[in-house]
């Protein structure tokens, strides 16, 4: 097991370039809050990045309101994020990463609204599944308050496809598909 787990490492840290922060430009972080009864969406400005080669990543302090602290995050130009949330009944703290790589063959990004109807396949340009990772974040639309309405699995299927799929709710993912040399 201990080697199952140190190759799938290695095989991830080559992704990245080898070695630790060599394929990557500084991480950006951004914190910031959604207020109680504030705006379900945020625009948050960063210094520039080049949007072929960035992904963002959001981590959020989630309170036990299930869907409603689900935190979406989408880059909408080289210095903006987009940051949304369903509701607005609680405060979201949040934090989110910007990662710019440098040695990146393609980056696909895209919205879709998934609902409860089971498992999607969405069509993607080719990739190598070995080289490539999926990033997701979402917001959900429904008024379920579970726990199980956070859950999203998402993977890459095949060279040309990835799944997603949640067991409640309906949700509003924003996918970002990344591929390295």
């Amino acid at each position: 097991m201990e080697g199952l787990l140190s190759g799938n490492l290695l095989s991830k840290a080559n992704v990245f370039g080898g070695s630790v922060g060599s394929n990557m430009k500084p991480i950006q972080r951004v914190s910031s809050t959604f207020t109680h009864l504030g705006p379900t969406t945020l625009n948050l400005t960063i210094p520039a990045v080049n949007m072929t080669k960035t992904i963002v990543t959001v981590s959020r302090q989630s309170y036990a309101y299930g869907e409603r602290s689900c935190i979406k995050a989408k880059l909408t130009s080289p210095t903006n994020i987009e940051v949304s949330r369903v509701s607005n009944e609680n405060a979201n703290p949040f934090v989110i990463s910007v990662l710019e790589f440098i040695n990146v063959k393609s980056l696909q990004r895209a919205d879709y609204t998934l609902s409860v109807t089971g498992p999607v396949e969405i069509a993607v340009s080719p990739i190598d599944p070995s080289k490539s990772i999926l990033f997701i974040s979402h917001s959900h639309t429904s008024g379920l308050n579970s726990d199980e309405s956070e859950v999203i699995q998402a993977d890459i299927l095949t060279a040309s496809t990835i799944g997603l799929h949640i067991q409640l709710a309906i949700a509003n993912v924003h996918w970002q598909l990344i591929e390295f040399f």
